[in-house]
């Protein structure tokens, strides 16, 4: 699609208590900043690599997580509360 990313999702109803699904997202995908109030989110790279950017609610940077898949050695599965 235009936002370059394909979502499967595996719940039933988007008024399950809880959404499950894959996002993939091509090469060069660019996710804008967005927060889930209330929700867990997990990130789990299945290949290549991205860069996780958590940011205060002033905009500044929080931290930065390098994620790649198995071959790379880098973090692939983070859990966001």
């Amino acid at each position: 699609n235009p936002r370059r990313r394909i979502r499967l999702c595996t719940h039933k109803s988007v008024d399950d208590k809880l959404q499950e699904m894959f996002i993939i997202h091509t090469k060069d995908c660019y996710v804008r900043p967005h927060k889930h109030l209330r929700k867990t989110e997990s990130i789990s790279i299945l290949e290549g690599e991205v860069n996780v950017v958590l940011f205060y609610d002033n905009g500044s940077i929080m931290k930065v997580f390098e994620m790649g898949d198995l071959t790379t050695g880098k973090l692939f599965y983070h859990r966001l509360n």
